[in-house]
């Protein structure tokens, strides 16, 4: 879990024997285990002879991949994802606008389900103001060009920053390394304006800050969408742009920000996205499917 050079390497040299182990003590304990139902996250190292193996020893077991990302993104997939891809029981993905693509690639079952906040984490905090405008999130090459088009200095947390230029790091506060859970609930409410940026390379539409930033009581300015416009009344319960330099606009205007956040978190908090919530769809979902042969 290191993101130190060292670990990087060790990851690197040893990702064979590591894979390896993955799988072999996976089969080891469901085995023994015997559940109705494995639950893989993304999957990236799981075989696909893991599959077969699983259920050649448990009778009946229903297979689940939950995919936070696009399955077909080259950056955040690998030839194990792919192969299994047709395998697994049921897929859950909160991309719906994908889901035609991703039947004709082989899906069996797919369920949507969306991002949420986790209340004993994201949840509002007894802290004053301290930052205008900030983002958290890891660095990509289009986030630092839309960042720095805005025309305004942002606080960054995040990984990868430090590949951003030196003029992007003179320009901004940039803070390398990653923050926990309550950290960054902090810096949310500590925030007077919370940037929200979606993934490009996930084809996303939605993501987790939509809904962490409001539960934590801070002020969500974010990406216009369908689906954002689904969960959120721009300038009411958030602040929507569609270019950069709407954010500036957007910070310099006369709205009353503390009224939004508020109303913001109200909706967010009414409207069943909460992590247990979208376990409890999770079930109803998974009961409705029967086992690949």
């Amino acid at each position: 879990s290191s993101r130190k050079l060292f670990g990087r390497i060790k990851r690197r040299l040893f990702s064979c024997f590591y894979d390896y182990r993955v799988n072999i003590e996976l089969i080891d304990y469901a085995s023994r285990l015997q559940p109705d139902v494995i639950l893989i996250s993304k999957g990236l190292n799981v075989q696909f002879k893991t599959l077969l193996e699983l259920r050649s020893k448990i009778s009946g077991v229903k297979i689940v991949n939950w995919n936070p990302d696009d399955f077909f993104n080259p950056k955040n997939s690998n030839e194990n994802l792919l192969k299994c891809f047709s395998s697994y029981d049921l897929l859950i993905s909160s991309r719906p606008h994908l889901f035609d693509e991703y039947r004709q690639k082989g899906a069996q079952n797919l369920a949507f389900i969306d991002w949420y906040y986790i209340p004993e984490l994201h949840h509002v905090r007894n802290v004053s103001l301290k930052y205008d405008v900030t983002f958290v999130g890891n660095w990509s090459p289009n986030r630092e060009a839309f960042i720095s088009k805005i025309g305004l200095a942002v606080s960054i947390w995040g990984g990868g920053w430090e590949r951003s230029s030196r003029k992007f790091k003179s320009d901004h506060a940039v803070n390398n390394g990653m923050v926990t859970q309550e950290e960054m609930s902090t810096i949310f409410a500590a925030s007077k304006f919370n940037l929200n940026m979606l993934t490009a390379e996930n084809r996303d539409f939605s993501n987790l800050r939509l809904f962490e930033v409001c539960a934590s009581g801070g002020l969500l300015v974010t990406e216009r969408n369908e689906t954002t416009m689904s969960y959120l009344e721009d300038g009411v319960d958030c602040l929507m742009y569609d270019f950069p330099c709407d954010v500036k606009a957007l910070v310099n205007s006369d709205n009353d920000f503390r009224l939004i956040a508020s109303k913001g978190h109200e909706r967010i908090l009414g409207g069943g996205y909460s992590f247990s919530d979208r376990v409890t769809l999770f079930i109803d979902k998974l009961s409705k499917i029967s086992t690949t042969t």
